[in-house]
């Protein structure tokens, strides 16, 4: 991005204006300066975009108790399949940013299509719903880089030179690919989604009265087992954004990737994730507990943080990408259920709003803290920081109980 906008805009831009900002702060000079300066300049958009997920997640989530989830979802996607639309013809760096901001309020609908699934599931069911989504995640993982990478090959500019004049850029084929998709979520929402939530006069008051924001509820969680659990889920999801944002950097650097290799990349990881949460956890979690998979996920993480900080061959590259979709699939769906099961019935939507919250921020500040990071020490620092990082949550997750009858007894005397 910053090689088509920038010459094309020149340094008396916003964009060039921000880039000499950086590059000022940097010691660095030459090819790896500016290589550096895009790393920092990547996780800037990057975090932009989950802050917003996050300021917006819970307004959003306020509407839709008060108006329905499909009147929202509708509204959402639709919004989000505009912000593609502004993107293929983003001829400017101005225009681009105002598609990913754009992007970033209306993503904030994943909390309610959560709330749709919990609509239609009773407490039976709630887990192998909540396991459905993070199968879709999974699958998205996958998918989504694949066309991403190949539809990235594809230069419209080089092929029309003058459909420039319209807007079109060298990003105009995935955004193409992503407008596509959203549309169809949008006609299949509108088409076949059915209302799943219909607001009371009484709903609509009690959440009136919990609008006031859930920066506060984040820091006000009175279980100190859930708490505990979204502490640990804070650290950890920062850590992993982080490396989850900075990785392509990483196989650039280390193996000189391109969007074809990263394509492979982010295969094989969701490959993983799709077949350790979908099986082993599924199977494990009832034999060993939530909390053995929790500190073993964290241990996965720390050992991936380490092969990939020394990787300069693509095996052992590989092999830390391998510990990472473990970690990811035993840490990230256990602690959610330990989050639910701590939970008094009452306490529900609140604590788990809380533990989503603490996601979407952690999300927000991992791919600047990390890129910074990157930019400033280079990526073995980075790396190797990520893997003392862990340490803190690994430590808290051996404080963590495993739910049984004694945890049953302490929620119904809150309840």
């Amino acid at each position: 991005m910053l090689e088509y906008y920038l010459p094309k805009e020149g340094q008396d831009s916003n964009l060039g204006h921000l880039i000499e900002i950086i590059e000022g702060i940097s010691k660095e000079t030459g090819a790896n300066a500016k290589f550096l300066t895009t790393v920092l300049f990547g996780g800037l958009i990057g975090s932009i975009y989950s802050f917003l997920q996050f300021i917006f997640s819970p307004i959003l989530g306020h509407l839709s108790d008060r108006f329905g989830r499909r009147p929202i979802l509708i509204l959402t996607i639709a919004g989000t399949t505009l912000s593609y639309l502004i993107w293929i013809f983003a001829s400017s760096f101005n225009l681009l940013i105002l598609a990913r901001v754009f992007g970033g309020i209306m993503g904030g609908n994943l909390a309610v299509a959560t709330a749709a699934v919990a609509d239609v599931t009773n407490e039976q069911e709630r887990s192998k719903g909540m396991a459905l989504v993070g199968v879709a995640f999974g699958l998205g993982f996958i998918i989504g880089p694949v066309i991403g990478g190949l539809s990235s090959l594809i230069d419209l500019t080089l092929i029309k030179p003058s459909w420039q004049e319209l807007g079109i850029n060298p990003f105009s084929v995935p955004a193409f690919f992503a407008f596509i998709l959203s549309l169809i979520n949008f006609v299949w929402v509108v088409s076949k989604l059915s209302e799943t939530f219909f607001p009371t006069s009484e709903v609509n008051e009690k959440t009136a009265k919990r609008a006031s924001g859930h920066l506060k509820t984040l820091f006000s969680v009175k279980n100190s087992n859930v708490r505990l659990v979204t502490i640990i889920y804070f650290i950890f999801i920062m850590a992993f954004s982080g490396l989850e944002f900075t990785i392509t950097f990483l196989a650039l650097e280390r193996l000189n990737y391109g969007p074809a290799d990263n394509t492979k990349l982010f295969l094989f990881i969701g490959l993983i994730l799709i077949g350790v949460q979908g099986g082993i956890v599924r199977n494990l979690a009832p034999v060993v507990g939530e909390k053995k998979l929790v500190v073993s996920g964290m241990i996965f993480g720390l050992i991936a943080f380490v092969c990939l900080a020394q990787a300069l061959h693509w095996s052992i590259f590989y092999l830390g990408l391998g510990f990472l979709g473990f970690s990811v699939g035993f840490t990230s769906p256990t602690l959610s259920s330990l989050a639910s099961l701590y939970s008094p019935n009452n306490d529900q939507g609140r604590n788990l709003g809380a533990f989503r919250s603490a996601g979407s921020l952690a999300r927000a500040m991992g791919p600047f803290f990390f890129a910074l990071l990157y930019w400033h020490s280079g990526s073995n620092i980075a790396y190797t920081t990520g893997a003392v990082l862990l340490i803190l949550p690994l430590i808290m997750g051996l404080r963590l109980v495993q739910p049984n009858k004694q945890i049953e007894v302490l929620k119904e005397a809150e309840d």
